[in-house]
């Protein structure tokens, strides 16, 4: 059972086996989860130590995008989920936040453990430039978001900036008849820039729970929820997205 916000390394490393099952049939190539930060075994870290996970290839030979993080915490792996007819190729990451937890007191010899803090799926479009489109995020509000719906979206503040929401269409040169491209390619530059969120729907089901408005958005953290919770935000993203990114 990892309804506990505290974890061993063995219900560590089931959890992790279930994230990367769910996350190597839904996105490519197959991806396995382990710690990304630099630190060589988090076992062995100082209480209070931030320790990181992310979704990296299961083999070496894969090809993956990068994003690279505002904050300067270093790279996040992405992994292509969109259809293989879609315009624009979508990607995504997937990253967790613990803490080394205490000993445990009068313990001879305490097993390590983990306090979860927070895990993201971030949502990413495009070629050779990546833009971030949106992320969902589920936090232990003991840590973090102690008043933020749980779990929450964020849509990233680059998209909302897009240059083409502020432009009007310009006329075109000439009233003469065009020749169209050939039947198959699309219409629509792959650029960001004539990207929308307008046909964007973002599921919600906090306005029937009990309580008053924060508590009544915010789930109650389960750990053992978690791969579910990913299997279902990632078949979410994969079918709403492309409507950003289309005409």
């Amino acid at each position: 059972m990892l309804a506990a916000k505290r974890v061993t390394g063995g219900k560590l490393g089931q959890l992790h086996g279930e994230l990367s099952s769910v996350l190597s049939e839904l996105v490519r190539p197959q991806a396995v989860v382990e710690q990304s930060d630099e630190m060589l075994d988090w076992t062995s870290a100082l209480p209070g130590t931030t320790v990181r996970f992310g979704a990296k290839p299961a083999t070496r030979a894969s090809t993956v995008g990068f994003w690279n993080e505002r904050d300067q915490r270093g790279q996040r792996v992405l992994f292509r989920f969109d259809d293989a007819n879609d315009i624009v190729p979508l990607w995504v990451s997937w990253s967790e936040e613990w803490v080394k937890s205490p000993p445990v007191a009068g313990a001879r010899r305490p097993l390590a453990t983990l306090d979860f803090v927070g895990m993201s799926l971030c949502c990413y479009a495009g070629l050779k430039e990546k833009t971030q489109l949106i992320r969902a995020d589920w936090d232990n509000q003991e840590k973090r978001g102690r008043e933020a719906a749980q779990p929450h979206w964020h849509i990233d503040r680059n998209l909302i900036d897009l240059p083409a929401w502020s432009q009007h269409p310009q006329p075109m040169e000439s009233e003469a008849l065009q020749e169209l491209p050939p039947e198959g390619v699309p219409l629509l530059s792959p650029e960001p820039g004539l990207w929308s969120l307008q046909r964007l729907h973002l599921g919600m089901g906090g306005w029937s729970h009990p309580g008053a408005s924060f508590a009544c958005w915010q789930h109650q953290l389960d750990l053992s929820a978690a791969p579910h919770w990913l299997r279902r935000v990632l078949e979410h993203c994969r079918k709403e997205l492309p409507q950003v990114t289309s005409a």
